[in-house]
């Protein structure tokens, strides 16, 4: 969830003597021939992530059993989400998910594919990496982004209500947590649905709709502004990310 970190906080070596001849993919680069991969291998890809095993797609003994792969009812939603990984991958801005339900599957189908990609030969297990390290980089680094919006989309009524909620009660009814935070007041919680909304456009590559905002002088401007801050600084402090590895 590192990639969300950044994204809300921003609305609120030792170098050797000797020349290095290294090659260095810069990082846009990298996600170019990432996506080129991605895109030559799609059919693939999308099989593999939702395929049901015993056995690969292949034929043979299905490996890291481990992951959790995504029903096959759900190939048409892996297909948009790895189809929307490939346009950020290429700088392009690209659509999220219709529906809660579609933004699950995109959220497991973008931590399965994270998981399963190998940029180095320590990761492969005795055979060839899929990519260079600097591909990898580049296309963890979107599914990141993918993952983290999914689940936004997917619990956005729930991260709303959680920012706006007066207490003393959680918003699923249990013991309200991290009091220490301070949340908005419910009187803005439209206002902090459009954050939600932006925090989710800025991940899936869309330009920011503050834009749209009226002149900073305008006292009802400023408020949303202020208001944003306020709920993006509770969130960046409220998410907690999971652990890959």
């Amino acid at each position: 969830m590192e990639c969300l970190h950044t994204c809300l906080q921003g609305l609120v070596g030792v170098i050797e003597n000797k020349p290095s001849f290294e090659f260095v993919q810069d990082s846009e680069q990298a996600g170019v021939e990432a996506a080129k991969k991605l895109i030559a291998n799609f059919a693939r890809v999308t099989q593999d992530i939702t395929n049901p095993g015993p056995e690969n797609i292949d034929g043979k003994t299905l490996t890291q059993e481990e992951l959790q792969r995504v029903d096959p009812k759900n190939l048409p939603h892996i297909q948009a989400m790895v189809r929307a990984v490939c346009c950020l991958l290429l700088g392009k801005e690209t659509s999220g998910p219709a529906t809660p339900e579609e933004a699950l599957a995109w959220a497991q189908g973008a931590r399965f594919l994270n998981l399963r990609i190998h940029g180095s030969p320590d990761e492969c297990h005795g055979r060839e990496p899929d990519m260079s390290a600097s591909e990898a980089a580049a296309m963890r680094t979107v599914l990141g982004r993918v993952e983290a919006a999914s689940k936004l989309v997917s619990n956005r009524d729930t991260v709303v209500k959680d920012i706006t909620n007066p207490g003393p009660r959680g918003v699923n009814g249990g013991e309200l947590t991290q009091t220490h935070l301070k949340r908005v007041d419910g009187k803005h919680r439209s206002s902090v649905d459009d954050m939600v909304q932006e925090v989710c456009g800025r991940l899936f590559g869309k330009g920011s709709k503050m834009t749209t905002v009226k002149a900073l002088s305008e006292p009802s401007a400023k408020e949303v502004v202020l208001v944003w801050a306020e709920a993006a600084g509770f969130l960046a402090a409220r998410i907690q990310g999971p652990t890959y590895g």
